[in-house]
């Protein structure tokens, strides 16, 4: 069994009301969805679980089409809607798992993991801050059933040694105030238990509703390998794959150095928290998002990580001068 994780990337700002704005030129976004397409033929996987597909329903659709796939969706951003219509006009972002139609992918929640009052679906949302969700699956393989998590968690940025004394160094210059600095440290901080309480409900729902011991928790974490959220995966019973096959190898998902024309344009959006319109802040935040690091797992049970027999870096490699995404892609063979 061969399972692929990947965040195909929106290519949107996150920024407007009437519709949200566009990073890419006119046209670039349909040539990545053919890149990613064409990409994942050759590589011919039993599963994809993809993250940030915009439109989600009709996206899922056409890859499913495509791969001769079944698919299952999740909205997770998607503004204020109803019977499909509303604004932004651009805007029903979600998550996609598809499966080869022998494994018999259904559906089992699309749990909303944070966020304020609101919901999103196919046909209505209300949301006005960001939501986080898990679409929820289950399929069989050779006779077993398997529990299947596409997850995005929340994208606050993790606050770093280097980043703090980088910090430290623009208040002693005097680009930034004690109180701007302090707020700064403060909302950083604020991620990783966001996270934390994410998988905290996503663990919870497996343990009361899961119908089998086999689990797979698969997406973009956004969150790095030493972190107190593995710690938690790991008190769970849950390993990560690649790093059963490749123990000492980082495999960096998110590298502006090897994504460079995508990266040019994400380096335009605005960081997740306030910086107070201070240009040097906003150059810290952006070169601190820039460094090379994973965000995108596959973790699964002992019983199954213990049949992992291969695992890679995948969509990393330019074709024709493009790369399908802002993230690289995580293959694991079972």
């Amino acid at each position: 069994m061969k399972l692929i994780t990947y965040n195909v990337w929106h290519g949107l700002n996150g920024h407007g009301i009437v519709s949200f704005g566009e990073l890419e030129p006119r046209g670039r976004h349909e040539k990545r969805i053919l890149w990613q397409l064409q990409e994942i033929k050759k590589l011919d996987p039993d599963i994809l679980v993809l993250q940030e597909m915009n439109p989600v329903r009709e996206l899922s659709d056409r890859f499913a089409k495509d791969l001769d796939m079944k698919a299952i969706h999740q909205v997770d951003q998607s503004g204020l809607r109803l019977l499909g219509f509303g604004i932004p006009l651009n805007l029903t972002n979600g998550l996609t798992i598809l499966a080869k139609s022998e494994l018999r992918l259904k559906k089992l929640s699309g749990l909303k993991l944070s966020g304020p009052f609101g919901f999103c679906s196919d046909l209505a949302s209300i949301q006005f801050q960001e939501f986080r969700f898990a679409l929820i699956s289950e399929f069989t393989y050779q006779g077993e059933k398997i529990t299947l998590a596409n997850v995005h968690l929340h994208h606050g940025p993790v606050l770093t040694e280097e980043f703090l004394k980088d910090l430290e160094n623009l208040y002693h210059q005097k680009n930034i105030t004690k109180k701007e600095m302090n707020h700064v440290i403060a909302q950083m901080k604020q991620s990783v238990p966001r996270r934390l309480k994410e998988l905290d409900r996503l663990l919870d729902w497996c343990e009361k509703n899961r119908r089998t011991s086999k689990l797979i928790i698969a997406g973009d974490f956004n969150d790095s390998e030493d972190s107190p959220l593995f710690k938690k995966l790991n008190s769970a019973g849950l390993k990560e794959a690649y790093k059963k096959v490749h123990p000492k190898q980082k495999a960096n998902t998110w590298d502006g150095s090897k994504n460079k024309d995508n990266h040019i344009l994400t380096n335009k959006l605005f960081p997740p928290i306030e910086y107070f319109k201070n240009e040097k802040l906003l150059e810290l935040l952006r070169r601190h998002d820039e460094r090379p690091r994973r965000l995108d797992y596959i973790c699964m049970t002992e019983t199954l990580v213990s049949k992992v027999k291969d695992a890679c870096e995948v969509f990393n490699i330019e074709v024709d001068g493009l790369l399908g995404s802002d993230h690289f892609g995580i293959q694991v063979e079972i």
